[in-house]
């Protein structure tokens, strides 16, 4: 495992994506939030923002970047699931750490209003560390471990998508393609 991300419980990678291939998901995530908010949901999580598990050009993603997620982690992983949404003015994301589905996960930044906006992540020696994001850049964290939050956002509009994995060798193996949620 990443030495940063072992000490950290999460790691920056710059240009996962590049902007204008974040830039591109962005809006065709959010087009299509505008045009068919019907196929997406409001959580109990995250209610006044659109949201959606397993959009088409995530799980693209899910699967592309699994040679990063092999290298960062240092040992094979399974995909899981990819979650999105397009967060709204005045949301809030909790604190909390995640199930197990979410051993290792990603929160990639894929555009905005361009108002910035920190993700909290817990340290294994109780410290926290505050990211911001850019288009394209990433943070791979350990989301059964690390308590993770958002404080409230003051612009209009955020896209963020989750690509969760598990180790495969770990004891949550068995929650390749979220198995054991469906």
């Amino acid at each position: 495992m990443n030495e940063f991300l072992k000490e950290n419980n999460y790691v920056i990678v710059d240009n996962f994506l590049s902007v204008e291939e974040a830039k591109d998901l962005y809006d065709k995530f959010r087009q299509d939030s505008i045009n068919h908010p019907d196929l997406f949901v409001r959580d109990s999580q995250c209610p006044l923002s659109l949201a959606m598990y397993d959009y088409r050009w995530f799980v693209n993603l899910l699967i592309a970047r699994l040679p990063v997620m092999h290298e960062v982690m240092g040992e094979l992983m399974l995909p899981t699931y990819s979650y999105a949404r397009v967060y709204a003015k005045g949301e809030i994301l909790e604190k909390h750490i995640d199930r197990p589905a979410c051993e290792v996960s990603v929160t990639l930044h894929l555009g905005s209003d361009e108002t910035p906006w920190a993700i909290y992540f817990t340290k294994p020696n109780g410290e926290v560390a505050e990211i911001e994001l850019k288009p394209g850049q990433a943070a791979i964290y350990l989301g059964m471990i690390s308590e993770h939050w958002r404080e409230e956002f003051k612009g209009e509009h955020y896209g963020q998508v989750f690509l969760h994995y598990v180790r495969a060798q770990g004891d949550f193996w068995d929650r390749y393609f979220d198995k054991k949620h469906k």
